[in-house]
């Protein structure tokens, strides 16, 4: 007796486990939702499956008399009320009452009382299973009426009285070992089965993600086995594999089919080894291939808790953005020129010559060294534009601009317009005399230009009068007290007669 029980109990599981995996990786009843379960379709399909097992373990049964067997068949319905509801319940003991009578082919007062008692507890544990909502006292409350009226009906149909206690002993401890056993298999199938539903749910989930991704992605093992890819991987790298055929795939064997496609392969196939046995994340690293193209690369080591479980890697092809880039920093160093050049002259401007005047300043002042400005001024520059016309003044702009360049004979020399028909030239490393040279030199250069201007006071030539002024810098003194100077001496030029250079007192 004490075999045919646990046979009984080990069926039970057994048969659970089968349906589990009949069931796995399906959208069957056992990976529904809590929900979906108690939906009357899943019932009535959870109630044929139970209704099976109750069948199954009557041909396990124990014989105790030529009319009385034994056996856990009312487990079956117990567990179809519990997880699934009343109409499994009742269904569940339906095909169970039936099979007592059709598989001992029994038409006696015993059969259709043991008959009875299956529709009866399924119809008690229907009725108990809407007023109790957590399932396992509801269950250990469906087992207590189980276990009454198989008490009553044992009763009425063992005849020898005598036997009873012993039998129904035997009978209700294993019916508890095997009604736990049979409701813990349940609930671990359940919780399994839909857990792997929902990861698989995830799973396809994250493959469509990655399928349209406007990036490379690889996911490798802690073996560096390829797990997922997607195909814009492929596509970048020009590899004759689709995902699936990457699936499995070592993946230092793909590092070495592509590696010949970025400039220094073995710089690369390091920098890759040493990412995976540093573990470290490493993000936005470029990488210049052959080809002209850029790619940016992200790896990340991915943690389960506290251990590596694999790889990922994030591949984007950058090159269209590195270009755009290249072109507006392009863009940028043209604009930045133009604004430090003056649109007539094409030489630097006002703004231009600030900024130099600032570091020529610190530069001598650290230096200990002179620095020279000459301020020029284009003699009666308005009566020639009122004589010859804005187009003719433009022009005599331009060609006093490129003389002055012409006469900026050192790298470090810079000259400028500051404004109208004045010019600024910056002279660093330059004492008086020195300045004084050039400033009579680009003077007399000018004036054999020959540009005609007839009511110049100067002659007959355009002409310039200059300022020149030389210090060296110091912390008490600010830059512009160099302009201020040079300015002072130029109105002294243009005051004396014009087509000068005066130099500034004290330079």
């Amino acid at each position: 007796m004490l075999k045919d029980f646990i046979i009984n109990a080990s069926f039970i599981t057994a048969y659970i486990f089968v349906v589990s995996q009949l069931v796995n990786r399906k959208e069957y009843l056992f990976a529904w939702s809590p929900e979906e379960l108690n939906r009357r379709s899943v019932q009535w399909g959870a109630g044929f499956v139970m209704g099976l097992l109750g069948a199954v373990l009557m041909l396990f049964s124990i014989r105790v008399s030529p009319e009385v067997i034994l056996d856990l068949r009312h487990v079956a319905i117990l567990l179809a009320a519990a997880f699934f509801g009343g109409w499994a319940s009742v269904i569940s003991s339906l095909m169970i009452g039936a099979a007592r009578i059709v598989l001992f082919w029994q038409w006696d007062a015993v059969s259709y009382r043991a008959a009875a008692s299956m529709v009866l507890i399924g119809l008690l544990c229907a009725w108990i299973r809407p007023w109790i909502n957590r399932r396992l006292p509801r269950y250990l409350a469906m087992n207590v009426g189980a276990s009454l009226i198989l008490f009553a009906v044992l009763y009425i149909n063992v005849s020898d009285h005598s036997e009873f206690a012993t039998l129904y002993v035997y009978h209700f401890s294993f019916s508890v070992i095997g009604s736990l056993l049979g409701y813990a298999a349940m609930s671990y199938m359940i919780r399994s089965n839909r857990s792997f539903y929902v990861l698989s749910q995830r799973t396809s989930q994250l493959r469509a993600l990655l399928g349209n991704l406007n990036s490379g992605v690889l996911v490798e093992d802690i073996h560096r086995r390829i797990l997922h890819s997607n195909a814009k991987l492929a596509e970048m790298l020009g590899i004759p594999y689709s995902p699936a055929q990457l699936e499995g795939m070592d993946g230092r064997r793909l590092l070495r089919e592509t590696s010949d496609l970025v400039e220094d392969e073995g710089r690369f196939t390091a920098s890759i080894d040493k990412l995976v046995r540093e573990r470290a994340k490493r993000l936005n690293e470029e990488v210049l291939l052959k080809d002209g193209r850029t790619f940016e690369t992200d790896y990340i080591p991915i943690y389960d808790g506290i251990s590596l479980v694999g790889h990922l890697w994030n591949i984007r092809d950058i090159t269209i953005r590195k270009q755009t880039m290249r072109k507006l920093e392009e863009a940028n160093k043209r604009l930045e020129s133009l604004s430090h050049r003056d649109g007539l002259t094409d030489i630097p401007n006002r703004r231009a010559y600030d900024e130099r005047l600032e570091q020529e300043w610190a530069s001598s002042q650290r230096k200990k060294e002179p620095l020279s400005l000459l301020l020029i001024d284009i003699d009666q520059f308005k009566l020639y534009n009122d004589t010859y016309g804005h187009q003719a003044g433009d022009e005599c702009l331009r060609a006093v601009a490129r003389e002055l360049q012409a006469q900026c004979k050192r790298p470090a020399d810079f000259a400028a317009r500051y404004g109208g028909e004045e010019f600024a030239v910056l002279l660093p490393d330059t004492d008086a005399g020195g300045a004084l040279r050039v400033a009579e030199q680009i003077r007399q250069e000018v004036y054999k230009l020959g540009i005609p201007h007839s009511l110049s006071s100067a002659g007959g030539y355009v002409s310039v009068s200059i300022g020149a002024c030389t210090r060296i810098a110091s912390p008490d003194e600010r830059p512009a007290l160099l302009f201020e100077l040079a300015d002072q001496a130029l109105y002294e030029a243009k005051k004396n007669g014009r087509n000068r250079v005066v130099q500034a007192m004290g330079s």
